[in-house]
């Protein structure tokens, strides 16, 4: 049995389990990475599940929508995309999870040249119980501390007023409720309580481009005040790039939300994954720029414009809680001294 088959089967029969339900899988043959993962999970779901061909679907003639959400409660319906299922305005994750429908993801896969494939297939492998101990951790480390520091390599500190509590993007899901993720999974997040209270440096080393595409460079110096990226003409260009596409939408400014702390030790930076959305699970810290965040959205008014949330990745050599100190170590993945 290949690594890919093996990481696909415990997905479904360890983070998903039980399946009392229909299966259903809905793939593309559009790039090389989409045709394998559509062919491991065939194998994992069974002669029993439907499978579509999402280019071949007549749309027209076809109601989708209401296919998948007639499906009974406990099913479980898995999207293999090389970019993104546009199926109208049906949100289907959103849909599926309120009808009691479990669902499996793995998009912007496409974005993804064959040199990479390698490290998704490793990167899918079942670690959920130690991310889960991870997320623990954070949690039990940040709880009732007034803030953190990421300090990278070069000493530059980046202040975080209180954090809101960490959320696992683990593969663990509540028993009882439709269970759905984006894979790889490998993650938690949060953002500061108070988004201004966010100041300081740090080095960044990493960032998308148009085409979400990851664009490694030198690391360099990164300015923050009250939350925002403070403008600097000496940044790479790319990068200026990025903010001004930001500011020209957010009210001239370029806030930080999301805290990311990847977790998979299949993913680095010399065998990394060209789609940002993969890559923000490595082992270390991201943020998210722009003032979008589907979790912790209700914290700015309605009225400010949320438009983007543009991982960058930090420099970061540990987390410091008030004196508490986080590593990472590619065994152990976060450790408390």
């Amino acid at each position: 049995m290949s690594q890919l088959q093996a990481n696909v089967n415990d997905i479904v029969s360890k983070n998903i389990g039980t399946i009392p339900g229909q299966k259903v899988l809905i793939y593309d043959t559009q790039s090389g990475l989409a045709k394998a993962l559509a062919e491991a999970y065939r194998n994992a779901l069974g002669p029993d599940a439907q499978h579509y061909d999402f280019d071949r679907m007549e749309m027209d003639s076809l109601n989708f929508r209401d296919i998948l959400i007639g499906l009974p409660a406990g099913s479980l319906v898995v999207m293999v995309q090389s970019t993104n299922f546009r199926i109208t305005d049906f949100r289907v994750r959103v849909e599926l999870s309120q009808h009691g429908i479990h669902c499996i993801e793995h998009n912007h896969l496409g974005y993804l040249p064959p040199a990479h494939y390698e490290t998704y297939f490793n990167a899918l492998a079942y670690r959920t119980p130690e991310y889960v101990r991870c997320t623990a951790l954070l949690n039990e480390i940040n709880d009732g501390k007034p803030g953190m520091d990421l300090v990278d390599k070069s000493g530059l500190r980046l202040h975080f007023g209180q954090l809101e509590k960490f959320r696992g993007n683990t593969g663990a899901y509540p028993e009882g409720v439709a269970k759905w993720g984006t894979y790889p999974v490998g993650e938690a997040f949060s953002e500061a309580v108070d988004l201004e209270s966010v100041h300081g440096s740090f080095m960044l080393y990493a960032y998308p481009d148009e085409n979400f595409q990851i664009v490694f460079c030198e690391p360099f110096e990164v300015r923050v005040e009250k939350g925002r990226i403070v403008h600097d003409d000496a940044h790479p260009k790319g990068f200026l790039w990025l903010m001004n596409m930001i500011r020209q939408y957010e009210n001239g400014e370029v806030m930080i939300r999301e805290l990311g702390i990847g977790m998979n030790p299949e993913i680095t930076v010399e065998k990394p994954m060209s789609d940002v959305n993969a890559f923000e699970r490595i082992l270390g810290v991201h943020l998210s720029l722009g003032k979008k965040h589907g979790i912790f959205g209700k914290k700015l008014p309605k009225k400010d414009m949320q438009k983007f949330h543009i991982d960058v990745f930090l420099d970061t050599e540990y987390l410091d809680f008030s004196g508490k100190i986080v590593r990472f170590d590619r065994e152990k993945l976060l450790v408390a001294e």
